[in-house]
């Protein structure tokens, strides 16, 4: 069969996007993680949909305050 045709490319200027984070713990080397996430927040601004969506990442058997959180702030024009 014949290939499948290329990919045509991502045009960039369609979403931006912003990282917030926060460290709050030390995250052993060989340790396992897990992560939740959640839609924090969609609204509509003048630049187009802005949608945040949170995170937070555990160390497996250690205390429940997350290591890492943090926020992805996408806004789709």
């Amino acid at each position: 069969p014949p290939p499948p045709p290329p990919t045509p490319p991502i045009d960039r200027r369609q979403r931006q996007m912003c990282i917030r984070d926060r460290f709050t713990g030390v995250v052993p080397v060989g340790c396992s993680i897990r992560s939740r996430s959640r839609v924090k927040e969609v609204s509509a601004t003048a630049k187009g949909t802005k949608m945040v969506m949170e995170q937070h990442i555990h160390v497996v058997g250690q205390d429940e305050r997350p290591a890492v959180i943090y926020e992805l702030i996408f806004i789709y024009m």
